[in-house]
């Protein structure tokens, strides 16, 4: 099996699992999909992905062409803004006050994660001290971002991964808890 496609299994058998678990449809990319993606286009998922309900909430889940689980969860926030973890040039560009993000009030969050919004007013949700416990409580992720049509979490994949069930729904029942407090 290739490094490129070392991934695939674990990914299916983990949608499967959650199918089992939840319910659920898992969808299958098309050929069209498929064929695009090896192009480098993008006109659909390329791989399985699942759609199910937990806690209340319809969830998405899909491996992303950057190797990356994305799941969202669907529903509504007020705000539109992405929070990333902080990288060398972030944490330089605050230290030198350049870098003119919206701010949670909370120094100690603000030094690990890093904002991108087009409005202050719309950052509300990131001064609350219980979305900023669970933002940290979904660590390791890329990106989480708050969104009209609810969340997405994005996490780097690869070959040797930990696709643990368990530790997907902890993120799954963490994003519903986000969403509400967060609506």
């Amino acid at each position: 099996m290739s490094p490129s496609t070392a991934w695939r299994r674990p990914y299916e058998l983990l949608l499967h699992e959650l199918q089992q678990k939840h319910g659920g449809e898992i969808i299958q990319p098309s050929e069209e999909a498929s064929s695009a993606y090896g192009a480098g286009d993008y006109i659909g998922p390329a791989s399985p992905s699942l759609r199910f309900t937990a806690e209340d909430k319809p969830f998405f889940i899909e491996l992303s062409r950057e190797h990356q689980l994305h799941i969202y969860a669907i529903g509504h926030t007020p705000a539109e803004f992405t929070l990333y973890p902080r990288g060398l040039v972030d944490r330089i560009e605050a230290l030198l006050g350049i870098d003119g993000e919206v701010r949670s009030h909370n120094p100690e969050f603000d030094r690990h994660f890093s904002t991108n919004t087009d409005a202050k007013d719309k950052s509300e949700q990131l001064r609350k001290t219980e979305v900023q416990e669970l933002i940290r409580s979904l660590l390791p992720f890329v990106f989480v971002r708050f969104h009209e049509g609810g969340l997405e979490l994005a996490r780097d994949i690869g070959p040797d991964t930990d696709l643990d069930v368990s530790a997907i729904e902890r993120t799954v029942t963490t994003l519903a808890r986000l969403l509400v407090i967060a609506s």
